[in-house]
């Protein structure tokens, strides 16, 4: 940890004290008043302020304020937090990552993490397009596939699904699905004939398959077709364009989302939901491509993409619908989304190659929280693609693509974003005795202090 001091007035006339490179401590705080990062400061009349001591217990994540300050105001010893955009994170590498892109992430009820792309070595080990990820190490899954994976998919019994352009899936004979039970590949019939871009499992353990097609299974079936576990079938008469995107809800319906103007004969411009039996637009529809969709417990449908209205209304290319009318996300984002996750929390996720996510600074990656946009850290670095998210039952939100760095941290097309067990209340404890308390983790900190007795922290960075 690093500490700057500068003064409004150019003097300070004192020299700092402070101590770097503390031991970590795992402690969690049970109690508003444990709080962590303590820094003592001290008044020094005539001369401004001195930090003469910071103490770091080191288990926190750390804080990212991607816009505003805390003001620290010592004669009423109170702390204003004046920042909504903010979240308590930590970025973590996942081993040495990949030698190429990642294009699709799963998670199953376990926790292991999957990963499917261009690759064929995942944290030194050989693998072929597709690995696992336990939490420690990456593991090869048999001898993997013979080319590109672009989707993937886990349904509650833990069987994985990949879906991409192959024809080979652990040297069994598997055209552009497969399924994988833990221990060996399959082919799901005679699988698929062209591409497949999406893959979805209902809570019945029906796996949706799309793309671009006309066939699965020796069924002919336009760019959407559903495996039962023994065979492949027709949704109606199809989609009459490539699909980009997959979700199911709760109740079983199917949306999809790409760059087609009819579903099942029935005009839906890019976005379409099918309930088992029939296919429905969602409104009017969206001007522009569907590249990803997510459904949280509510029901709340998610579209990203490089659209900037659905059903007419402005939407920078997010969007939400409720079941009967689509809404803003703020607003939005401005260039495209490519990769939509939600937690448990109801929090959305989006990645792509955005800068800007409801005009807060968010490097192509952001957390909507139901009404406002935050940073994730300083987010991927430039000329990067945020092409996969997954979340875990803990909350912890896994990124894919082909970014090389992640919050500062050195990583190679797959991060981890751990937000830990810290609830937001510590950002707005107190100061006590003039003891400032801050919530940092080993960044480094720019302070601005005044001859009036206020601190500002800013320029955060991890």
């Amino acid at each position: 940890m690093s500490v700057y001091l500068t003064s409004s007035n150019g003097s300070l006339g004192v020299t700092p004290n402070f101590l770097t490179n503390l031991p970590k401590c795992n402690e969690v705080p049970t109690q508003s008043n444990q709080l962590v990062n303590k820094a003592y400061v001290d008044s020094n009349s005539g001369s401004g302020l001195v930090i003469n001591q910071i103490n770091l217990n080191d288990y926190i994540n750390s804080l990212n304020l991607a816009t505003g300050y805390m003001n620290i105001d010592l004669s009423s010893n109170t702390m204003n937090y004046l920042t909504n955009n903010i979240d308590i994170n930590e970025i973590i590498a996942l081993g040495t990552g990949m030698n190429s892109n990642v294009n699709a992430l799963a998670v199953d009820l376990s926790g292991n993490l999957y990963a499917g792309g261009t690759f064929n070595n995942a944290g030194g080990v050989s693998v072929n397009y597709v690995a696992k990820w336990n939490g420690t190490n990456w593991s090869a899954l048999g001898t993997g596939i013979n080319n590109t994976v672009n989707a993937l998919a886990v349904d509650l019994s833990g069987n994985l699904y990949a879906g991409g352009i192959f024809n080979n899936a652990g040297g069994v004979s598997a055209n552009n699905v497969a399924k994988w039970n833990g221990t060996n590949w399959s082919a799901l019939g005679t699988g698929i004939n062209i591409t497949v871009n999406a893959l979805a499992v209902d809570l019945s353990g029906n796996l949706y398959a799309g793309g671009i097609f006309n066939n699965a299974g020796g069924v002919s079936a336009n760019n959407v077709a559903k495996w039962n576990g023994t065979n492949w079938s027709a949704l109606g008469t199809g989609i009459d364009n490539i699909v980009n995107a997959l979700a199911v809800d709760l109740s079983g319906n199917l949306y999809a989302g790409g760059s087609f103007t009819t579903a099942g004969g029935v005009s839906a411009n890019r976005i379409a939901r099918w309930n088992g039996t029939t296919w429905y637009a969602l409104g009017t529809g969206i001007d522009n491509i569907v590249n990803a969709l997510a459904v949280d417990l509510s029901g709340n449908l998610y579209a990203g993409g490089s659209f900037t209205t659905a059903d007419e209304v402005s939407a920078n290319r997010i969007a939400r619908w409720n079941g009967t009318t689509w809404y803003a996300l703020g607003t939005g984002m401005n260039s495209n989304v490519n990769a939509l996750a939600v937690d448990l929390s109801g929090n959305l996720y989006a990645g792509g190659i955005f800068t800007t996510a409801g005009e807060v600074s968010a490097n192509r990656i952001a957390r909507w929280n139901g009404s406002t946009w935050y940073a994730l850290s300083t987010g991927m670095n430039s000329n990067s693609n945020v092409k996969a998210l997954a979340v875990d039952l803990s909350g912890n939100l896994y990124a894919g693509g082909t970014f090389n760095n992640a919050g500062g941290v050195s990583v190679s097309r797959i991060a981890k974003i751990d937000f830990g067990q810290y609830d937001l209340y510590s950002i707005n404890s107190y100061v006590n005795n003039k003891h400032l308390y801050n919530l940092l983790k080993s960044q480094t900190i720019n302070v601005n202090v005044t001859n009036l007795g206020v601190a500002y922290t800013n320029g955060l960075a991890i």
